[in-house]
């Protein structure tokens, strides 16, 4: 990014918006500022080549908890640290002139990390599930509100006071929505989770008008999957919600599965009909029908990319090619030895494989077993089919479904920072209740046991 005024007026508002923050999460109670860096994360104010506002900021406040002492809690943390060693390891045997293209990325993933242990010291040390619920909702409401702002918008753009750097996103121009997040397919991922999580509020949800609400904003975040053409996030969704039914089936009862599936089709057909026929943004059927697979299974719009990057794996099978794919500015720079890619694989593990290796896919798969494995110990325990009691279920839900549309898009891309932290803000929620679920179940467990113990004595 050029040093424009618009890019002048951006650092000073960063600049002041640390300062403040930074003393704000040191002096004041740590919820309003962990809520405002979290409704804050799809809104990227201030970013640049080397980085985002919402990355400093979340050092600056994860700094001033940790001075505060609010930051005892590090679960996964061996995982965490391995991935770290591996991004060094691969960084390390990269070119020497991009070095520094690899740092900044690593500084800006470590950032994810730090915001993990943020979200979940704070709700496991507080237990405030009608928060960290708000938020996601919250969160959710504001970004399709900002969607269908862009829907309205068309391809026309619209920048505040005249600066390029506070404009909208500019929709692409084969008529597929975009959104806060920096590609189509994100955006589409983003909505497939939210409405799994909606649906899993719907199901314990007692009160009709909030139930409705869930379920209408469940259906808008439909129509945005839509809009934004993505095949794979669709065909995902379909497969998360049936997934949904069939692991919930015991809380939801025939009766009640068969009226969300009944009500579900007529908002999601609903839904469908109005972005098909009455906005720009309704080729995703059209390019479902038109895709054509090769002999291994590639959908012919990823297999130029998908073959360059299996072609050029096999040369650092054990370390890949270093963290960041895309250099700073690569079009431009000419590194002797150095031969772009050319773009993104669209597919996580390939992504994984190219940039760190066979050792970084591996790391990378770990921890998100670890993560699995600790949900998947907290579901086996009986207990009450209370909401809190199957969170664990949900997380286990979202990290099927977001393992397998990773197959579709990659995460780790250094342009989505502000996704990185959503997703690390949605595991951190998810293992903070389920952490606090059993040890709840095991305390009490205990306390049973004394209380036997007495009475026979």
């Amino acid at each position: 990014m050029e040093f424009t005024s618009g890019f002048a007026v951006q650092l000073g508002v960063a600049f002041l918006a640390g300062v403040l923050l930074f003393a704000a999460a040191y002096l004041l109670p740590e919820k309003p500022i962990l809520g405002f860096l979290i409704l804050l994360i799809p809104w990227q104010i201030v970013t640049s080549r080397y980085g985002s506002m919402n990355m400093v900021l979340t050092y600056l406040i994860g700094f001033a908890l940790l001075m505060k002492g609010r930051l005892k809690l590090f679960p996964l943390l061996p995982y965490l640290f391995v991935i770290m060693m591996v991004y060094f390891i691969s960084m390390s045997q990269a070119l020497r002139p991009t070095y520094k293209d690899h740092f900044l990325y690593i500084v800006t993933v470590a950032s994810d990390f730090v915001l993990f242990y943020m979200v979940y010291n704070f709700f496991r040390r507080t237990g405030d599930y009608g928060f960290a619920i708000k938020l996601l909702i919250w969160t959710n409401v504001l970004v399709t509100a900002y969607s269908a702002l862009l829907l309205a918008m068309g391809s026309n753009t619209y920048a505040l006071f005249g600066i390029s750097e506070f404009g909208l996103a500019q929709n692409r121009e084969d008529g597929r929505l975009m959104g806060t997040f920096a590609a189509a397919g994100v955006n589409a991922e983003f909505y497939t989770l939210q409405i799994l999580i909606l649906g899993f509020l719907s199901v314990f949800e007692k009160n009709r008008r909030n139930r409705f609400f869930l379920l209408a904003l469940g259906s808008i975040n439909f129509g945005m999957i839509i809009a934004s053409g993505s095949r794979g996030s669709f065909l995902t969704t379909m497969a998360g919600i049936g997934l949904f039914i069939f692991m919930f089936r015991k809380e939801l009862g025939a009766a009640s599965i068969a009226r969300i599936v009944s009500v579900g089709a007529v908002g999601f057909i609903a839904i469908t009909f109005v972005i098909i026929n009455y906005t720009n943004y309704n080729v995703l059927f059209d390019r479902l029908a038109e895709t054509e697979f090769d002999d291994s299974g590639i959908p012919d719009t990823r297999q130029a990319i998908v073959n360059a990057t299996f072609e050029r794996i096999p040369n650092k099978f054990v370390i890949g090619h270093g963290p960041q794919i895309k250099l700073i500015d690569e079009a431009d720079r000419r590194i002797k030895g150095y031969t772009p890619l050319g773009g993104h694989p669209h597919n996580l593990y390939l992504f994984l494989l190219y940039t760190t290796g066979v050792i970084g896919l591996i790391a990378y798969l770990a921890f998100f077993a670890a993560l699995f494995q600790r949900f998947m110990a907290a579901n086996r325990i009986p207990s009450s089919k209370a909401v809190l009691n199957r969170m664990p279920r949900l997380g286990i839900l979202l990290l099927i479904i977001f393992l397998i549309d990773q197959m579709k898009i990659e995460f780790l891309r250094s342009n989505l920072g502000d996704y990185q932290h959503y997703l690390y803000t949605l595991w951190a929620i998810l293992l903070a209740f389920t952490d606090t679920f059993v040890r709840r179940i095991y305390r009490q467990r205990y306390e049973d046991r004394l209380e036997r113990v007495a009475e026979e004595g």
